[in-house]
C-alpha cells in the first residue's frame, strides 16, 4: 500500500494572500515574542479565549483545523510526559506498597494549565511561521537591527541578522526533515515502536548537523564576497 507524504510540515510556510500574510514581517516577529511571553503570564480563562481567537485567525488565514491541530503535536508529547511523570513522582512519594488509586490517572491542575499555555504559544508560532517565508525572515530581521542601530549606539554585531533568522529557521528546517525521514520509514514498511525512535533519531541529528554544516558555509561564503566587493 502506498504511503501519503506529509504535504502540513509543521511551522512550514505556505503560501497566501490573507492579511497575516501581508503583515509587515518586523511586525510580526515582535509580536510573536511578546505574545508567547504573555501566554505563560496571563490567567487561564484569557489564555482560553485567546486560544479560540488564535483558531479563528488561522481559519481567516486559510488554515483547516486539521493543519491547526497537527501543529500541536509536540503539546501533545510534552503532555504525555508530563503525566507519567506525575503518576511516578506520586508512587515514588506514596511508596510501593501503597494501594493503587484512580486518582494517579489524573493529570495535576498545574500541568493541565502548563499545557494550556504551551498550547497559546504553539499558535502564534504556528501563525507566525505558516505565514511568513524564509526571506521574509531575514528580511524583517534586518529592519529591526537597522532600526535599533539608527536609535542606539550599540556596536556592530557580526551577521546578526544571519545568525538569529537561522535560529527561527531553523525550527521547521528540523521537522521538514524529519517529516522526510518518517515517511521513507514508512514507505519502506516501518512501524510505530520504540525501535522506529531508536533509529530516526539518530538520523534526524546527523541530517540537523549537516543541514546547519551547508547553511554555515553559505553565510561565510557571502561574507567573504561582502568584504571582497
Amino acid at each position: 500500500m502506498a504511503v501519503k507524504s506529509s504535504k502540513n510540515i509543521l511551522f512550514s510556510y505556505r503560501p497566501g494572500m490573507s492579511v497575516f500574510h501581508q503583515l509587515p514581517v518586523w511586525l510580526k516577529i515582535t509580536a510573536m515574542f511578546i505574545l508567547q511571553s504573555i501566554a505563560f503570564l496571563l490567567p487561564v480563562h484569557l489564555c482560553l479565549l485567546l486560544i479560540a481567537i488564535t483558531v479563528l485567525a488561522a481559519f481567516s488565514a486559510g488554515f483547516c483545523i486539521k493543519e491547526q491541530l497537527q501543529d500541536l503535536k509536540p503539546c501533545i508529547y510534552y503532555a504525555l510526559l508530563l503525566w507519567t511523570t506525575g503518576i511516578l513522582t506520586e508512587i515514588s512519594i506514596q511508596g510501593t506498597h501503597t494501594a493503587f488509586t484512580k486518582n494517579l490517572l489524573y493529570p495535576m491542575p498545574a500541568d493541565i494549565i502548563l499545557c494550556i499555555r504551551l498550547v497559546l504559544a504553539l499558535q502564534f508560532a504556528s501563525l507566525f511561521f505558516h505565514t511568513t517565508s524564509s526571506l521574509a525572515l531575514r528580511q524583517g530581521l534586518a529592519a529591526i537591527e537597522t532600526a535599533i542601530r539608527s536609535i542606539l549606539p550599540v556596536s556592530k554585531v557580526p551577521a546578526f541578522t544571519e545568525i538569529f533568522s537561522f535560529f527561527l529557521m531553523f525550527i521547521p528546517m528540523v521537522f521538514n526533515i524529519w517529516d522526510k525521514i518518517d515517511f521513507a520509514w514508512k514507505a519502506r514498511g516501518g512501524k510505530n515502536s520504540i525501535r522506529r525512535i531508536s533509529i530516526l533519531i539518530p538520523v534526524l541529528i546527523s541530517l540537523c548537523a549537516y543541514e546547519v554544516c551547508q547553511i554555515s558555509k553559505a553565510i561565510r561564503n557571502r561574507q567573504y564576497r561582502k568584504q571582497a566587493g
